[in-house]
């Protein structure tokens, strides 16, 4: 079943051109995300490494770095309807909280 993504995060779905270069604002979001999560006590409790939510891992796999989670979103993208990081230690309200961060990078 699939939800509808907030306007907000449409940006998590939207990573290539038609050239199949990566797009500005994917990059950006990219980056707040990492920033986001990395943040959190989580990350640090876990020798600062975090779940990764790309399309391959699907935030099961091995815990990886911040870099090593920022080339995997750059090269396969967001886990399908990931729009609130849940295992990153959202919920649902905080999505327009999250947005005016990432708006502002």
């Amino acid at each position: 079943m699939s939800s509808v993504i907030p306007s907000s995060r449409d940006w998590m779905y939207k990573r290539l051109t038609q050239n199949r270069a990566l797009i500005p604002e994917f990059i950006v979001g990219v980056m707040g995300f990492v920033e986001y999560a990395s943040g959190r006590d989580e990350y640090r409790r876990n020798n600062n490494t975090m779940r990764c939510p790309c399309e391959k891992c699907k935030c099961k796999k091995l815990w990886k770095s911040s870099e090593e989670v920022a080339i995997d979103l750059m090269e396969y993208g967001f886990m399908p309807d990931y729009y609130v990081w849940r295992c990153h230690g959202e919920g649902d309200v905080s999505i327009s909280t999250m947005t005016l961060r990432i708006s502002e990078v």
